[in-house]
């Protein structure tokens, strides 16, 4: 008999437990119950039934079920994932039984039943998943909802199946899924800002099935419009997959897990964007306070030496009063402890000088004087920052998250780094809660350039001894002044970049570049100046970096 141990993650699952460890009793080596504080008879059933219960606080099923692998590393032979109200299949015990073959793991079918009713139609059942897998070769996804098993090895599949098939009430099924909401908002965030750490599900990590669901949720469904793409799904399964054609109970399932379970991620999702914007708070701190989840982790923490670097933040302002606030709140919530901040104002006459200096940091650098435009007064502030970093701010930008500036310095460790720049969102003027475009930069490859690639400028941190030997912006450039200087220092100045897999920066739409048609005409006149500058390619390079940006546009709600 091969051996196998059987983990089962149970609270509260008296109804189910027996249940789910007699279907496995004739395979599995060994139970292991993993109970998070039941209140019912779980782990007295769970004993009873010959399995060894271990305790451990819930986090979410992830954090949970790794605890569990933890815990029985020294255990030979196979690993089974099982939910405490699923239960194993006669067929899929008959192939373990025959014996598994020379993989890291096997995709199994799981079908579901809603209320006592199979669900048969909708285009989701069978889904075939990863389950089982030999101990020591795979792990749970950092997720904190949808989470996959992820193997380092060969797949093959067995035709058996695991049946979720779970008795507990219509609102004890509610009450649940409002908490997965929650957990879902947790990973939709977590993609766009990067506070915690991430998986990259791969199809021969986890199943094809499984990645490809998981590229059409993240690559199309998340670009269609918050609250009506729920509709759209709810079609999809319910006319166009045949959903309409099960019975009573799983045609309320239809109803309620592809509308209104998908509408409460995008409200819930809306209301965490709002309260981040009116109360000026990082995702971690408004998931805190908004849905109620501890999303805080130790991956967060920066070095000792990274917090010593000094960062230069250089802001040119002309009468920004009405936005300077949620810039200089972005600045003042850094966790990072060295931060210098360059105010290089143009004369302001909208009480932007009052403003700064009753409300500005206390290591504000203030200086007023008239320039001759935006890239004289950003070279100006350049000349007077004193940090070993450099980055740059404008008066309606922020930074997205309390963690951007070290990260930007834990980065720079390496001193083989002269920059560091990483992802931008452009949010409403009126509602910065709302983004309408997603700016992922992706990593730097020099074939890039002839493709119209640059990294998000306002993202961009340099070494101070770049802008040493490199310069700094050219000012006869009224617009494209910033593509102009990136372009030197990736070519000429051949400076070495890394990337930063998350938002770094918001910026409120309507800029100068695209606030007019004369100023778009001028903006592409100067672009392929630069282009041909810097002998990148030509009027194609043009048109793919102006044809790039479609992409980056979404819907919001």
């Amino acid at each position: 008999m091969t051996a196998l141990t059987v983990i089962i993650l149970a609270k509260d699952e008296a109804r189910h437990i027996t249940r789910a460890i007699a279907s496995v009793q004739e395979i599995a080596t060994e139970v292991v119950v993993v109970d998070s504080g039941s209140t019912d008879d779980t782990v007295t059933l769970a004993k009873a039934a010959g399995a060894r219960v271990l305790h451990n606080p819930w986090t979410n099923y992830a954090t949970q079920f790794n605890w569990a692998l933890d815990q029985i590393k020294s255990n030979s032979g196979w690993v089974l994932r099982l939910d405490a109200d699923e239960i194993v299949t006669t067929e899929l015990r008959a192939e373990i039984q025959s014996g598994l073959p020379d993989v890291a793991g096997i995709t199994i079918g799981r079908s579901m039943c809603f209320m006592g009713q199979p669900i048969r139609h909708g285009g989701l059942f069978p889904i075939r998943v990863l389950r089982l897998f030999r101990n020591g070769m795979g792990r749970c996804e950092t997720r904190w909802m949808d989470e996959h098993i992820i193997v380092d090895g060969q797949l093959a599949a067995f035709s058996g199946q695991i049946i979720d098939d779970n008795r507990n009430s219509l609102d004890w099924w509610t009450t649940k899924h409002n908490g997965y909401a929650s957990r879902e908002v947790v990973d939709i965030l977590n993609k766009e800002f990067g506070f915690l750490p991430q998986d990259k599900l791969a199809a021969n990590a986890t199943g094809k099935q499984a990645a490809i669901k998981r590229w059409v949720k993240d690559k199309l469904y998340a670009r269609l419009p918050l609250g009506a793409r729920a509709g759209v799904y709810f079609l999809y399964r319910y006319v166009l997959r045949g959903g309409f054609l099960d019975g009573s109970q799983a045609r309320a399932f239809h109803v309620l897990q592809a509308f209104w379970y998908r509408y409460l991620v995008d409200a819930k999702l809306a209301e965490v964007r709002s309260y981040m914007a009116k109360e000026f708070v990082d995702p971690v701190t408004a998931i805190a306070r908004v849905l109620n989840l501890n999303v805080s982790t130790p991956s967060l923490r920066f070095s000792t030496q990274a917090n010593r670097m000094k960062i230069s933040v250089v802001t040119a302002v002309m009468n920004g009063r009405d936005t300077l606030p949620a810039m200089l709140e972005s600045l003042r919530i850094q966790s990072h402890g060295q931060i210098e901040h360059i105010v290089q104002d143009g004369g302001s006459t909208d009480g932007t000088l009052a403003y700064l200096q009753s409300d500005g940091l206390a290591q504000m650098q203030l200086q007023t004087r008239a320039d001759t435009g935006i890239y004289d007064a950003i070279n100006h502030g350049i000349s007077r920052a004193t940090g070993d970093v450099i980055g740059l701010l404008n008066s309606d930008d922020r930074l997205a998250g309390p963690d951007v500036l070290a990260a930007v310095a834990d980065a720079l460790r390496d001193p083989e780094i002269d920059g560091v720049y990483g992802d931008l969102q452009y949010v409403s003027r009126d509602d910065a809660t709302r983004v309408i475009r997603n700016w992922k930069a992706g990593a730097y490859e020099a074939a890039k350039l002839r493709r119209g690639w640059m990294p998000p400028h306002p993202t961009l941190y340099l070494r101070r001894s770049v802008f040493e030997r490199a310069g700094v912006y050219d000012t006869s450039f009224r617009i494209s002044g910033d593509y102009d200087g990136m372009l030197r220092y990736l070519t000429t100045g051949q400076v070495n970049l890394a990337y930063l897999p998350q938002v770094m920066v918001q910026m409120k739409m309507g800029g100068v570049s695209n606030r007019t048609f004369a100023h778009m005409i001028r903006k592409s006149r100067e672009d392929y100046r630069a282009i041909k500058r810097h002998n990148v390619g030509g009027i194609g390079t043009l048109v793919a970096k102006n044809i790039s940006k479609l992409g980056q546009f979404r819907a919001g709600l």
